[in-house]
Parts: C-alpha cells; sequence; structure tokens
C-alpha cells in the first residue's frame, strides 16, 4: 500500500526568511499542546521517529532537485555536486542516528550532494526543547567536523520543524562567518571569491497566528511565475535559476591594502548579498 500523509500532497513549498536564513518547507505544523492531536501530525511524528526513511528521503531529493538543478555554464558541473547536506542536531545521538543516518544514505544516492551526517555529533545529550525550560549551547551540545569545507561550499541544513528558528539559526551561524573562516582557514588559504549558500529544508513549520492570513496564498499560485520568496511555491514549476537569485549567498572577502595591516586575517570580513547586517561588525 502506497504511503500517504493527511497534510502532505507533494505539490507546494514554502519559503520564509527566518532570523536571517532563507527557510523551505512543506507544512503548517499544528503542535499537541495548543491543537490536540490530529493526523495531520504524523508526517512529522514518523520522521521525529526515524520511520519511513525511503519516503522521507523522495520528499527531500524532489525538492533539493527542484530547487537547485542547475549546471554550470563554464564546467557542466552541476551544482548539487557543491552541496552538502548536515543534519540539525536532535537532542541526542540516539534520536540523531535514529532520524537521519539511513536518510542521509539515501538523500545523497538520490540526489548526488554530500551526506554531511557523519560530520555532526551530539557529545552531550540534552531534553527535547519542547519538555525543558532550559536551553544548552550548541558548543556543549555538539561537535561539528569542518573538514567538509575543503570540498563543499553550499549547505542545506536539514530538519523536522522550525518553531521560531533559533536553533537552525544558530546552527547556521556555525558554518559563514568569520569564527568559522578562522577555524579552518588558518592559514588564509581561502578562495576568497567564490559565493556560499546556506539554507534551512524542513518539513514543516510550527503555525502561528499570522500564517491564517497567508491561507489564500496556496490557492492564488501562480504556475508560471518561478518563485516568490515568503510565500507557498507550486514544486512542480519552480524556476531553480530564480531560486538561486533569491536567496541569500556570502562572500569572504579581504579588505584593500593599506600601508596599516600586516596581518592578512585583519582585513578578512564577511559580505552577505541580502543579510548586509549580518557579521558586519565582526573582524578578524
Amino acid at each position: 500500500m502506497e504511503l500517504k500523509y493527511a497534510s502532505f500532497d507533494g505539490k507546494y513549498i514554502a519559503h520564509k526568511n527566518i532570523k536571517n536564513l532563507d527557510c523551505f518547507y512543506f507544512v503548517r505544523y499544528y503542535p499537541v499542546n495548543k491543537y490536540g492531536y490530529m493526523d495531520e501530525q504524523d508526517f512529522i511524528f514518523d520522521f521525529k521517529n526515524g520511520l519511513h526513511s525511503e519516503y522521507f528521503s523522495n520528499v527531500f531529493a524532489f525538492a533539493i532537485f527542484r530547487l537547485f538543478g542547475l549546471t554550470y555554464k563554464d564546467t557542466g558541473k552541476s551544482l548539487l555536486e557543491d552541496i552538502i547536506i548536515l543534519p540539525v542536531p536532535a537532542s541526542t545521538q540516539e534520536k540523531q542516528e535514529k532520524r537521519y543516518k539511513k536518510l542521509f544514505e539515501l538523500i545523497s544516492e538520490k540526489t548526488g550532494v554530500g551526506n554531511g551526517y557523519e560530520y555532526i555529533k551530539i557529545k552531550n545529550d540534552v531534553e527535547a526543547k519542547h519538555l525543558s525550560n532550559t536551553r544548552t549551547s550548541l558548543d556543549e551540545h555538539i561537535e561539528i567536523d569542518y573538514s567538509f569545507m575543503e570540498h563543499y561550499k553550499n549547505i542545506i541544513l536539514i530538519d523536522d520543524i522550525i518553531t521560531k528558528g533559533r536553533t537552525i539559526s544558530e546552527f547556521a551561524d556555525k558554518f559563514r562567518d568569520l569564527e568559522c573562516y578562522n577555524k579552518y582557514y588558518p592559514n588564509n588559504s581561502y578562495p576568497f571569491a567564490e559565493g556560499h549558500f546556506i539554507i534551512g529544508l524542513t518539513l514543516g513549520k510550527t503555525v502561528n497566528t499570522n500564517d491564517f492570513f497567508d491561507d489564500a496564498i496556496i490557492e492564488n499560485t501562480n504556475e508560471e511565475k518561478g518563485f516568490v520568496p515568503n510565500e507557498f511555491n507550486k514544486v512542480s514549476s519552480l524556476n531553480s535559476i530564480e531560486v538561486y537569485k533569491n536567496i541569500d549567498q556570502f562572500f569572504y572577502l579581504l579588505a584593500p591594502e593599506d600601508e596599516y595591516s600586516y596581518n592578512t586575517k585583519e582585513k578578512v570580513s564577511v559580505i552577505h548579498n541580502k543579510f548586509t547586517e549580518l557579521n558586519k561588525e565582526k573582524y578578524l
């Protein structure tokens, strides 16, 4: 029997700028503590519990193809070859493995993107955020192996749901600021001119009051428009070029030479083409 979920039909994907991060998701999630149990929530719960990896890998793989299925004109290389998927950390190592290990293998096989599962380790288990009033810092919770950055310049962060976006945006910052540059490029060996992107790709976004005013977006979606930020878009009509042009890309750049600069690191800054305020005060 074909697996089906009441809340997901695969026709739409939404985009939202959340805390300086471009995030894409498929459904609105109605939390049990506010709305009670509904069949629609199984789409999220089954993913959390590591069920139906084949099914969910198809969901993510199709979206990745539609969002970033581009080819570089000069080299003929696929953009997907420059992308790695990373798991937004679960609360425990057991949940991390159950949720992501097989899923990431399948997504990588289906799309050609890099499998970043092994680069994110849970070093201290914590209580799930929705069950705890305390918050553990990412540095205490996880360990990151940055060596993948030698081969991949674009990152897709995969998770179950976004609520306020704090965790996923903090996680994204680990890979796109000067602290990351300092860790992985201590000898200034970085190709400064290349652009990078990091996006979030999740199954759902926790619903809030403002979302109810956006319901008409789905009905009014125009198949010819390609991609519109901060709206639901038809997956089948996504234009990868338009998506690529509308998401934030960042660059590590050197400031102009001057007679008072002796340390190259002092002249490096992070420039964003959308979120210009991000990291603008950070210098090495």
